[in-house]
């Protein structure tokens, strides 16, 4: 009834100059009730060089009950970093259901809010004009003048100001 899983990575000369070190180690597990099914996670990601350091937690929990032919689902988080990119911190909320129209055929919605704190521009991953942004999923270490912090793979332009308050819905069919 239960499942559990954890990683350790470690990455030396993450920069060209091999100055930055990155560290990263998590685990999640869920335990399953019969008529609740309970899950969580915490992740831990460091940098460190040029006497600078970075470093972001980010965890949930979550939950999912079935009723019949639906399956209701809830989730809460926090992603918040500090170091170098202090004060950044952001919690993300997410309801949802999933109907059975057959063994295999399901429908499903979800709704999310992400709340950032004042300093944080923390998103889903994909901007308004659907491109790529600053999200708490999608990051690398960049090396400023000041130290180390976390940004987009692809962009450092985000269309989520700091402070923003972030909705989405998604809809699907699984068949």
């Amino acid at each position: 009834p239960f499942d559990i899983a954890a990683a350790y990575g470690m990455t030396d000369c993450l920069d060209l100059a091999c100055n930055i070190d990155l560290t990263n180690w998590n685990i999640g597990g869920s335990w399953n009730f019969g008529f609740l099914k309970l899950s969580g996670f915490f992740s831990s990601i460091e940098a460190e060089g040029n006497r600078n350091q970075a470093s972001r937690e980010n965890w949930f929990i979550g939950g999912s009950m079935p009723f019949g032919q639906w399956n209701f689902k809830a989730s809460y988080g926090q992603v918040k970093q500090s170091g170098i990119a202090d004060g950044n911190k952001a919690n993300q909320f997410a309801v949802g259901a999933d109907y059975n129209l057959s063994k295999r055929t399901q429908l499903k919605a979800t709704w999310a809010m992400m709340d950032n704190d004042s300093n944080a521009i923390f998103d889903f991953g994909v901007n308004s004009a659907g491109g790529l942004s600053r999200s708490a999923s999608a990051y690398r270490y960049a090396e400023s003048g000041t130290g180390y912090s976390f940004v987009d793979k692809e962009t450092t332009v985000s269309s989520t100001g700091a402070g923003s308050r972030v909705q989405g819905i998604q809809l699907g069919v699984r068949h």
